[in-house]
């Protein structure tokens, strides 16, 4: 007797089939009936009989729904009457469920990143199925999926169907997460702004972790650092062109140039109104700077000296300026930087200002 189907090494699955094959020898007749043994213990014992008194050479064995999995079987054809038998050489396996060793890992990534996941079960012979949003993907049939350039319509969940020929098992879900590029949604708007005026421009974006830079002219704004940048007490320091660049997680992007431009910004001594602001030192200057400014109507009057940014440096005069009296204005200056500032006085609702030259 010779076993030849199955002899070891195969993997079965309930309610399938397995063709059992064998050969009559050693004097048994081809029409000697024999009984197929099943063995789940690698052929310690044969506790119980598939069918009897077969008498062909061949049986097709349906395998029950309920079949309890295991690693271990072995199946015996055997003729009673002379105990003439043969077994499988080596054990087969019935339903073993695959184990998954190692799940796909969740990612977060910037577009146009390369992102790969992967799993690992046990067993021999295995299939992968993986899907997305619990859809199959097209020729993803091997133990790692790779996405090779992420964009928006990746993100979302994954996971791997891996079978060893009968019930898969199903991975943990991973999932994957594109962050946006930054990106300006809002634009600033500029325009004209009077002389000691103010105007806010602001930016709209999206993006992770934005961080905000203000320019200038192309130049960058200390302290200009959030979505929105204030210019206070303006003047002709503040012409210009003005920008914001955006950066964030996943790259840059930058605002248009719009055009700030501040009105009304005189340097004659006599101004409407009947107002006089007169420098009385000389430009540029080097250690202090003296000026006056007289008024026909009684009026509240601070004073400032205001960096090119429009910032305040030095607080000048704070006080009330009574109607006809000239009030004389001093600022030393020693410890300012060179270059040009702005001496800005407010009467009443009315701002005037004065270039002001320092040189050391």
């Amino acid at each position: 007797m010779s076993l030849s189907t199955p002899n070891g090494g195969n993997n079965f699955c309930p309610d399938g089939n397995v063709n059992i094959l064998w050969e009559k020898r050693d004097g048994l007749q081809s029409n000697d009936p024999v009984d197929i043994e099943l063995s789940s213990d690698n052929g310690l014992t044969w506790p119980k009989k598939i069918t009897t008194n077969v008498t062909t050479s061949s049986y097709v064995w349906h395998i029950p729904q309920d079949q309890a999995p295991g690693t271990t079987y072995k199946i015996r054809i055997y003729h009673i009457a002379s105990g003439i038998r043969d077994e499988s050489d080596a054990s087969f396996s019935v339903g073993v469920p695959v184990e998954i060793t190692e799940n796909p890992v969740s990612d977060s990534v910037c577009p146009g990143t390369r992102v790969r996941f992967k799993v690992k079960g046990t067993g021999a012979n295995l299939t992968y199925q993986w899907k997305y949003n619990g859809n199959k993907i097209p020729n993803a049939n091997s133990d790692s999926l790779v996405i090779p350039a992420a964009q928006s319509a990746n993100a979302g969940n994954y996971t791997c169907d891996v079978s060893a020929g009968c019930q898969p098992a199903t991975s943990q879900g991973a999932t994957l997460v594109v962050k946006p590029r930054p990106q300006v949604t809002q634009q600033p708007t500029g325009g004209d702004v009077p002389t000691g005026g103010s105007i806010t421009l602001k930016v709209g974006a999206v993006g992770r972790n934005l961080t905000y830079e203000w320019q200038q002219d192309g130049t960058k704004i200390g302290g200009a650092t959030s979505a929105e940048y204030k210019i206070t007490g303006a003047n002709g320091g503040n012409n210009g062109m003005y920008k914001v660049i955006i950066r964030g997680e996943c790259g840059v992007d930058s605002s248009v140039a719009v055009e700030v431009k501040v009105t009304s910004s005189v340097n004659e001594p006599n101004l409407p109104g009947g107002v006089s602001f007169t420098l009385r030192s000389p430009i540029p200057a080097s250690d202090n700077v003296q000026a006056s400014i007289t008024s026909p109507v009684n009026c509240p009057l601070s004073v400032t000296l205001n960096d090119n940014l429009g910032q305040p440096v030095a607080n000048v005069f704070n006080g009330y300026l009574d109607a006809g009296v000239a009030q004389s204005l001093s600022v030393n200056v020693n410890q300012l930087s060179s270059g040009i500032y702005w001496l800005s006085a407010k009467c009443g609702t009315q701002w005037f200002v004065q270039k002001v030259e320092i040189i050391h």
